[in-house]
């Protein structure tokens, strides 16, 4: 799939989730799902950061730390 096409449908996705209330650890399994899809690690990184002018940054920045692995080992997304 056309890589544009796929970081437009991760920062949809995010944001639809973000919007919805859904819980940090919800929002994290459609991150486990586009990595699982061949989303590369800096993409998705890169991704969030655009995302960060939301009201939501703090979520934003939780869900970098998962794509970094600055969290606990079994909830980073790569390892």
């Amino acid at each position: 799939m056309d890589k544009m096409l796929e970081q437009q449908k991760f920062l949809d996705c995010v944001k639809k989730e973000i919007f919805s209330n859904k819980d940090l650890l919800e929002i994290r399994k459609g991150l486990v799902y586009f990595k699982n899809k061949g989303m590369p690690q800096n993409c998705m990184y890169d991704c969030l950061q655009n995302l960060r002018y939301l009201d939501e940054e703090d979520i934003i920045l939780e869900l970098m730390d998962f794509v970094v692995g600055f969290c606990k080992p079994e909830l980073a997304i790569y390892s």
